[in-house]
């Protein structure tokens, strides 16, 4: 602690080792290749069908997709209710 503020130091290795960790891209939404633009994603969630919500604060929508990752409805809601996951 110093001036009541926790202060946390990492050694210079990780103290596990690292690891190299190889991505693969299953879907991609936007891009130059579409029409497609997000402006500040703030959520992802999912619904028990595995359809795919992509909350947009700055431009106030809401993108669905679905599980295959096709992109369906763009909503303008009213109002989003946010609950704790």
């Amino acid at each position: 602690m110093i001036k009541g503020v926790e202060h946390i130091q990492n050694p210079s290795t990780p103290t596990d080792g690292s690891i190299d960790v190889h991505l693969k891209e299953l879907w991609r939404a936007g891009g130059s290749e579409g029409d497609l633009i997000f402006g500040m994603i703030t959520q992802i969630r999912h619904d028990v069908n595995g359809n795919i919500f992509v909350m947009d604060a700055q431009l106030s929508q809401v993108h669905v997709y679905s599980p295959q990752g096709d992109h369906g409805a763009v909503q303008k809601p009213t109002r989003i209710i946010s609950k704790t996951w």
